[in-house]
């Protein structure tokens, strides 16, 4: 895990103080060490930032090939890297370290940009190729390591994080209003950042830009749904047994102690189940909220008891939330719906304080094998168009009673079925939270142009495969928009990467998403039991502890925003942010609505749905409002003598 970095000039040359500033500003994802390489007559410069993990004596970037002919830097991690390298050493390359990291200057050597094909894990990297006078910048499948880019009128910048193209004082800074639509609306576009003039490559894409500035974006993998229909219920648990089991194992190789996160639900308990089981020495770390019903952590204890892990758990109190608040947002860089957010940033601190830098998560297992509450709403709602009447209306009073937790944030009661229909041809989710808001978003972003049906974030060409697959899959697909453009950044990478921690994901291996792509819609979803992500539950029924069947799976969120509001620090961030005077200053929300929201958030019934909602928007607006106040208003601290090792080929 580490910071990357890059520019591309097209007229002059880049100079080190830039790169430098560009740097400082992400220092926190690479602690350990910086270097730098200037190239093709001064026209390209590279950064790198390193969180040591792998190959902890040698293994500096920037990165060369053997001739120097091809440069790089990289965040993240590849897998089966041994076994890649000793197919390459046989070939004739000869390597200079033993990092997983060089592998990209070979295989690129070998594949051009077919090299994705071979790429197993969580990455994002810039390499220049001088012989093509061509820079590349890509990203994993799932977007799990961010990547954002600017090009300027002689430049292009690149950055893990939008705070290093802004390290430049040239470089404009504005909130994006197309972008705001996204956290309400429910809908994100995977190109997106929340600041104009600044893109993010998208997960499974790679962005080539030649030495004079023409750029060209390529797709080279989506999350497919080419079922096999023939597939058994015991095949399908076989076979996710096993690509899970090789996942896990994959992400314990490392140079530096590894531990995980423990919620309290299946998918961190399966992940720490099979990192005891293939022997590893376990710390897992959890997030209490006490006195609070989403507090976790008893039930999250008694299985780390019982895998004989070390266990520690953090009590987050909305007063220590409320005085990181700021913090987070900075390194976010996105409005957050839920202070959970929050919470995740102090769990990384106190991971750091322990000095561990690795941990596994059980993130993008909801995404992968369906488990958020609207996949449920959405099948419900096909019972309803298909007149079951009498099955839906059982089904639905226990749906509600059983989600009650998530209501207002995972599916909605006062969506209908009819509003969706339109887009897809079966009821989604998506797109009834798009339609529904339609008269809410001129009122909440007046100087925004909105159009519930072209802002959709999704092309002509994938609305029609969307189409074409079945309700469960499509579903599927969609969420992976959720996955990249707000759980990753909102409660993994940035969070992590805020105390220098790197998380890797087992859900989210290439492998096993390919796998679970083919898995019959059927086996997933038990509707008269509410039962989600079956498949995932039976493959492991033998390693998870018997008290978990007992237990209902909930999503990971925090107490709420009023919470928030009722400490004395939250209190004054909240009346100085969302003030008449604060709302003009940055110009992005109707202070009609706001004004209307507040009065409804203080004297409303906190356990409507109403309410939930509204909760949910003012944090989002505050959210944006400190967005607006840290990035727009104030300047990103850096330094132009940020100290970097120059690297030469």
């Amino acid at each position: 895990m580490c910071g990357i970095t890059a520019i591309l000039k097209t007229k002059g040359a880049v100079e080190i103080a830039d790169l430098a500033r560009m740097s400082s500003a992400i220092a926190h994802r690479g602690p350990d060490e910086a270097g730098y390489t200037i190239l093709n007559g001064g026209h390209i410069g590279l950064g790198h930032l390193r969180l040591s993990i792998m190959d902890l004596q040698t293994g500096q970037q920037p990165m060369f090939n053997e001739d120097g002919s091809l440069a790089v830097v990289v965040n993240g991690e590849i897998y089966d890297y041994r076994e890649i390298r000793r197919e390459l050493e046989e070939k004739g390359h000869r390597f200079r370290s033993t990092s997983d990291s060089e592998l990209i200057l070979h295989l690129y050597e070998e594949h051009g940009l077919e090299l994705f094909d071979k790429l197993n894990g969580e990455f994002a990297f810039i390499l220049w190729d001088q012989n093509r006078r061509r820079l590349v910048a890509a990203r994993d499948r799932a977007g799990i390591k961010p990547l954002f880019y600017h090009r300027g009128k002689d430049e292009f910048l690149f950055g893990s994080e939008v705070k290093a193209i802004f390290a430049l004082p040239r470089v404009e800074r504005k909130i994006s209003g197309d972008y705001l639509k996204g956290p309400f609306l429910g809908a994100f576009s995977y190109s997106q950042s929340a600041f104009e003039n600044v893109s993010s490559v998208k997960p499974g894409h790679f962005l080539v830009v030649q030495e004079n500035g023409e750029q060209s974006e390529h797709r080279y993998w989506r999350m497919e749904f080419k079922v096999d229909e023939r597939m058994t219920f015991a095949e399908a648990k076989e076979q996710v047994r096993n690509h899970l089991k090789r996942a896990v194992q994959r992400r314990l190789v490392a140079d530096v102690p590894v531990g995980a996160y423990l919620s309290g639900g299946l998918d961190s308990t399966i992940v720490c189940g099979l990192m005891a089981q293939a022997g590893a020495k376990i710390q897992a770390f959890n997030i209490s909220f006490q006195r609070s019903a989403y507090d976790e952590s008893p039930l999250a204890r008694r299985i780390a008891e019982h895998y004989g892990l070390g266990f520690e758990t953090m009590d987050c109190s909305m007063e220590w939330m409320a005085e990181n608040f700021s913090k987070t947002i900075y390194h976010v860089e996105m409005p957050v719906a839920n202070p959970g957010s929050i919470a995740r940033t102090l769990l990384s601190q106190l991971v750091h304080r322990r000095g561990q830098k690795v941990c596994l998560t059980g993130e993008g297992s909801d995404e992968v094998f369906g488990g958020y509450p609207y996949f449920k709403q959405e099948q419900l709602w096909s019972l309803q168009k298909a007149g079951k009447t009498q099955d839906f209306a059982r089904l639905w009073k226990r749906f509600q009673q059983m989600e009650k937790r998530s209501e207002g944030m995972l599916w909605s009661r006062r969506l209908h079925w009819g509003e969706s229909d339109y887009r897809l041809g079966y009821p989604n989710y998506h797109v009834s939270m798009i339609r529904a808001h339609q008269a809410i978003i001129p009122r909440l972003l007046p100087g925004v142009p909105f159009d519930w049906a072209k802002d959709f974030p999704l092309s002509e060409e994938e609305i029609e495969r969307l189409r074409s697959m079945s309700q469960f899959n499509a579903a599927r697909s969609l969420s992976f928009l959720q996955l990249a453009n707000y759980i990753i950044p909102a409660l993994g990478d940035r969070t992590e990467m805020t105390h220098s921690v790197e998380c890797r994901q087992p859900f989210l291996d290439r492998d096993l998403m390919d796998f679970a792509g083919t898995i019959p819609p059927a086996h997933f979803l038990d509707l008269e039991t509410f039962q989600e992500k079956l498949v995932l539950r039976e493959a492991f029924r033998d390693l998870i502890p018997d008290f978990m069947w007992s237990e209902r799976k909930h999503p990971f969120l925090s107490p709420n925003w009023r919470s928030f509001y009722h400490t004395k620090v939250g209190k004054d961030i909240v009346r100085e942010l969302l003030s008449p005077q604060r709302l003009q200053q940055t110009g992005m929300f109707g202070q009609p609505l706001i004004k209307w929201a507040r009065r409804v958030w203080a004297f409303g019934f906190k356990s409507s749905e109403l309410w939930r909602n509204i909760d949910v928007l003012l944090g989002s607006v505050l959210s944006a409002q400190m967005l607006h106040h840290l990035f727009i208003e104030q300047t990103i601290p850096a330094r132009s003598d940020f100290p970097m090792v120059e690297r030469r080929p």
